[in-house]
């Protein structure tokens, strides 16, 4: 599985990313992309981002599973889905 993090550097919901995304590492592949970045823009527009914060989730295959924007995205709501996709 794969987690993609989506935020702006400013934005106070990027701190409890950092502590989501460090709580994730072991049960998926972690890409963080911050959108003010070249590369955090090119993967926001691929992907489809509009707002932020938000978390995709996908399968080993790169089929998207989970979309979550504007919202901060809990661990255990994480957990949950990738649990769910099993």
């Amino acid at each position: 599985m794969k987690i993609k993090f989506f935020y702006f550097e400013k934005d106070e919901m990027s701190l409890l990313c950092d502590k989501e995304v460090s709580m994730c590492k072991g049960l998926a592949k972690i890409e963080k992309f911050n959108i003010e970045s070249s590369e955090g823009i090119v993967e926001a527009n691929f992907y489809g981002i509009r707002e932020t914060p938000a978390v995709l989730l996908f399968a080993d295959n790169d089929a998207e599973l989970v979309r979550w924007e504007r919202k901060f995205v809990s661990y255990r709501e994480i957990i949950d889905e990738i649990e769910d996709c099993k």
